[in-house]
């Protein structure tokens, strides 16, 4: 999990200034799933958002993995933990909801050459049965 662990510090990174500079995800994703954050990103800085505090790794399994001539393809159940985040708005005033569940489930793939530096090409919110609750 150390390849999504780098994402979410670069993710936070960028959230933390307000959604800038997005290109900085391209080390640790694909150019693919970087215009999605990216497009995120620019609503978070529009909004005149920023957070604050460190997203965490709750659990992780592994799903699945495959290996062809092109390197790795693997996909993983993720549960993030966003206790320790806030989102602010530009006054500095919590924007986020007092009932917010601090746990969500997510489907995260990964590819590349070797599996020591993975990139992230999907992360999809869980639509199954929450497994972060279990």
């Amino acid at each position: 999990m150390a390849s999504y662990e780098a994402y979410l510090k670069i993710a936070d990174q960028i959230l933390a200034d307000g959604g800038s500079s997005p290109n900085r995800i391209e080390s640790v994703s694909t150019s693919a799933y970087a215009q999605d954050f990216k497009t995120d990103a620019a609503e978070y800085a529009t909004a005149g958002l920023r957070s604050v505090g460190s997203t965490a790794v709750k659990t992780a399994s592994l799903q699945g993995w495959s290996q062809d001539k092109n390197g790795f393809k693997v996909t993983a159940y993720v549960c993030e933990d966003v206790t320790g985040v806030d989102v602010v708005n530009s006054e500095s005033v919590s924007v986020v909801s007092p009932d917010r569940d601090p746990t969500t489930p997510y489907e995260v793939s990964f590819e590349g050459g070797t599996l020591t530096r993975l990139l992230v090409t999907a992360r999809e919110l869980w639509s199954g049965v929450d497994f972060c609750d279990e």
